[in-house]
């Protein structure tokens, strides 16, 4: 199957989708901005042209930022030093769980997504661990503290967080 064709088929999926979830907007423009967001217009580029950034050679870990406590160091600082001491060469991908300042869920209910979680270190002990090791982390767009400023700006009608929620 060619790439136009999978392209149209992913549109047309969308459009089923969404009219169902958004029965009472313009569903046609709601798809075409997904699929333009997505980079997914009809002259997208073709999977051959796609680069994997890991293969069946790379073996990933995955943890929170602050499994390891170490007297005084910050967690993510700890953490670094375990995997370039223990796990690395054989280990190269580190999957680090949200490490972002949270107010619940194990990280998961998210306060703020440009910021570090103080009591785990900092952005430098981050690209610390990313200059060793590919770095995966998780954005969780799903997920929200009900103590973001989103959400703030969601219960004041202010954006851009009213525009982040569905009601």
């Amino acid at each position: 199957m060619d790439v136009k064709t999978r392209v149209e088929e992913l549109r047309t999926r969308l459009l089923s989708q969404v009219s169902q979830i958004y029965s009472d907007q313009d569903k046609e423009s709601l798809v075409a901005k997904l699929m333009q967001v997505m980079k997914l217009e009809s002259d997208c580029a073709s999977p051959e042209q796609f680069q994997n950034h890991w293969n069946e050679a790379d073996i990933a870990t995955i943890t929170y930022g602050n499994t390891f406590l170490k007297n005084d160091d910050a967690p993510l600082q700890t953490l670094c030093d375990f995997l370039t001491n223990h796990l690395h060469p054989e280990i190269n991908i580190v999957h680090i769980l949200p490490f972002f300042p949270f107010s619940s869920d194990d990280g998961f209910a998210v306060m703020d997504y440009t910021q570090v979680n103080e009591t785990y270190g900092n952005w430098d002990d981050v690209s610390e661990i990313a200059n060793h090791f590919k770095l995966m982390s998780d954005l969780v767009i799903n997920h929200c503290s009900g103590r973001s400023r989103w959400f703030d700006q969601l219960k004041t009608g202010k954006s851009p967080g009213k525009d982040y929620f569905v009601k």
